[in-house]
C-alpha cells in the first residue's frame, strides 16, 4: 500500500472537489409555473355628430350634408352609413316638409381615410369631418311657402371598429 503524501492529499482533494462541482452542475432543475387570469372586455361608447351643415336648398337641387363625427373610444372607427330622421320645419312656416324635402341615397367617399374617425387620445375625442354628397334634395316643384324656411332633422351615423 502506498503512503499518502501531502501532495497526494492535495491532488485527491482537488479531484474530489471537481467531481462534486460537476455533479452539482448536472443536478440543476428546470422549473415552470402557471397562474390563473381573467380579462374583461370593455364597452364601446356612442359616437356623436356635431357641426352639421347643409347646402342651401333650392328647387330641383340635390345638396350635401357635412358633419363632424366624434369618437370617444380608444380605438378608431370607420363610418359605414348615415340616417336622417325627424324632418321638421321651423314654427309658423307653411312649407309641407315631407312633400318637398327628401333624403336620397347619397354617396360616401370611396377613399378609406375619408371615413376613418381616429381613436380618442388622452382627454380628446377623435374627430373627422365627413361630406355625404347628394344626400338631401328639394323637389323641383317645391311649394312657394318653402322659400326661406328652416328645416330641422336628426343625423345618425353607423360605424365599425377598425383594426
Amino acid at each position: 500500500m502506498r503512503n499518502m503524501t501531502k501532495r497526494s492529499v492535495v491532488v485527491a482533494s482537488a479531484v474530489a472537489v471537481s467531481v462534486v462541482g460537476a455533479g452539482a452542475a448536472w443536478a440543476a432543475w428546470s422549473l415552470t409555473g402557471t397562474g390563473a387570469a381573467n380579462a374583461t372586455a370593455g364597452s364601446a361608447a356612442e359616437l356623436t355628430v356635431t357641426n352639421v351643415t347643409v347646402t342651401q336648398l333650392t328647387p330641383n337641387v340635390t345638396g350635401n350634408v357635412v358633419l363632424t363625427v366624434n369618437n370617444p373610444n380608444p380605438f378608431p372607427v370607420r363610418v359605414t352609413g348615415f340616417t336622417f330622421t325627424g324632418l321638421t320645419k321651423g314654427q309658423g312656416e307653411d312649407c309641407n316638409v315631407g312633400a318637398n324635402i327628401t333624403f336620397p341615397t347619397g354617396t360616401l367617399s370611396s377613399t378609406p381615410a375619408d371615413l376613418l374617425v381616429p381613436a380618442k387620445v388622452g382627454a380628446s375625442n377623435g374627430t373627422k369631418t365627413i361630406t355625404y354628397t347628394g344626400s338631401i334634395r328639394m323637389k323641383a316643384d317645391a311649394d312657394d311657402n318653402c322659400q326661406g324656411a328652416v328645416f330641422s332633422f336628426t343625423t345618425g351615423v353607423s360605424a365599425n371598429s377598425e383594426a
